[in-house]
């Protein structure tokens, strides 16, 4: 896609040639947005890959570090896979 001579929305420089920056409330917002979508994203992914089920249903702390090694046995699987590739 060719964008030379497209007019870009950029918001111009102030006099001094800086650009203003958002305020802390407009900030906050981003932030609250951004944490609203990873969080739902993260309880997707929990329900996608069961890890929630798993530390929920846990009876005992035996079954609590079952789910630890599992995991890090996983993690380190992928870690791995990835070096190999």
């Amino acid at each position: 896609m060719d964008i030379v001579g497209k007019d870009i929305n950029v918001p111009p420089p102030t006099s001094n040639g800086q650009y203003k920056y958002a305020g802390f409330w407009l900030r906050f917002l981003a932030y609250m947005v951004d944490f609203i979508i990873l969080f739902f994203f993260g309880l997707f992914l929990e329900y996608l890959f069961g890890v929630n089920n798993a530390l929920m249903n846990a009876k005992s702390l035996n079954e609590l570090k079952a789910v630890q090694s599992s995991a890090s046995y996983t993690m380190s699987s992928y870690k791995n896979f990835k070096n190999r590739a």
